[in-house]
């Protein structure tokens, strides 16, 4: 992202669109902070900035609140996997809170929206395009599960291998299961350069 100073002249680009930029760095909250920053001024006057995190924890489809993580496998697993990370520098949960909406007002950006969907995890919606985004993030994350945990689990939070694949026994179990009607938050965040 930061080569837009040799690829383009300032203020030609319409619309800058990063998905999942704040999970792929140590300090998620000064990278969006420097990208804001850089890209407000490559962003030609009145053109738009976009983002899409996805928040990865599990929200009940019923209350739309957070599961606890002593209710249910994936909210433990996800609570592990944020500690870990926290232990290792990272704050990983940088989606959630309004905190990609507020980073963007800091950096000068306009008309600053934010927009939450709800993206399933398993097939349990009964809308048949939410039922296959459900299946195929299911099938993401269960297919993951192992490589995604081994890391935080084991570098930050000092769990032996054995001591994780036991424990994913349960988490994968818990993916396949429709009756909690888990689903993890979507947030895309817009702005506007002033003109």
């Amino acid at each position: 992202m930061f080569i837009l100073d040799t690829q383009f002249k300032r203020s030609k680009i319409g619309l800058d669109s990063l998905r999942a930029p704040s999970s792929e760095y140590k300090l998620p909250t000064a990278f969006l902070a420097a990208a804001y920053s850089h890209n407000i001024r490559h962003i030609k006057p009145g053109g738009w900035m976009e983002l899409q995190e996805i928040h990865h924890y599990p929200h009940n489809a019923r209350t739309g609140e957070a599961i606890h993580p002593h209710d249910h496998p994936i909210a433990q697993y996800w609570t592990y996997i944020n500690e870990g990370l926290a232990t290792l520098g990272v704050d990983f949960p940088a989606a959630a809170g309004g905190k990609l909406a507020t980073k963007m007002h800091a950096a000068g950006f306009i008309n600053v929206t934010e927009r939450i969907f709800h993206v399933p995890l398993g097939t349990w919606p009964k809308n048949q395009v939410l039922k296959t985004v459900g299946l195929y993030w299911r099938t993401i994350l269960n297919d993951g599960v192992q490589a995604i945990a081994l890391g935080p689990m084991s570098r930050g939070m000092g769990w032996s291998r054995e001591q994780i694949e036991v424990f994913l026994v349960s988490v994968r179990r818990a993916y396949c299961d429709n009756t909690a009607l888990l689903y993890m938050p979507m947030h895309i965040v817009y702005g506007q350069k002033p003109h």
